[in-house]
């Protein structure tokens, strides 16, 4: 009789991963799809940054792309051309997590 639980146990196993996996195959899919930017906006916000850029090294100097604001353009940039889920929030987040610590 122990055997045949385990069987059962490993059956019911086998079918909770198969249906997890197939889930996990299906779910980021359709995520991508409904998730996709348009490409104006990020032919946009290329072109703002490309403007951006030359000016502030222009009048500020290099070191100004160190500060956190100017980190999180480019971490934005990067996070619209590559259309990862969580990473437009983070460059944001950290700059406003540094703010409220340097006052």
């Amino acid at each position: 009789m122990h055997a045949s639980m385990q069987t059962t146990n490993d059956n019911m196993t086998t079918t909770l991963c198969e249906k997890f996996a197939s889930r996990s195959a299906t779910v980021p899919a359709a995520a991508a799809k409904t998730n996709k930017l348009p490409l104006w906006l990020k032919l946009a916000f290329t072109g703002f940054m490309a403007v951006l850029v030359p000016i502030y090294w222009h009048h500020y100097g290099p070191t100004n792309f160190l500060y956190f604001c100017d980190v999180a353009l480019f971490l934005t940039l990067a996070a619209v051309w590559t259309e990862i889920v969580f990473s437009p929030a983070w460059p944001p987040l950290a700059f406003l997590f540094h703010k409220s610590l340097v006052r």
